[in-house]
């Protein structure tokens, strides 16, 4: 489970939380009430008709793990070094 508070959610761009959204909706089998949102919410985010906002994000980050996330993320980001680390919070 990721922790979204350990995390600048600013940093991660509408097609990388699309793609978050994806996989945990297709591939790990969360429904759409287990995300707090309706089938046609996720409907119009998979489409690209409507963001994946921080609320939906960090409810789908309950559903992987760094490791998975880390993955996502540098499948999405092939052009640059993506990893964890580049979207975690600086402590404050």
């Amino acid at each position: 489970m990721v922790d979204c508070s350990l995390l600048d959610l600013d940093q991660i761009d509408r097609e990388v939380r699309r793609e978050i959204i994806r996989y945990v909706v297709e591939r790990k089998g969360i429904r759409p009430p287990a995300l707090g949102v309706t089938i046609n919410y996720i409907s119009m985010v998979l489409s690209g008709k409507a963001k994946a906002g921080d609320g939906l994000l960090c409810n789908a980050l309950k559903f992987i793990d760094d490791q998975e996330l880390s993955l996502l993320l540098k499948g999405i980001i092939p052009e640059r070094k993506a990893s964890l680390s580049g979207v975690v919070r600086e402590p404050s």
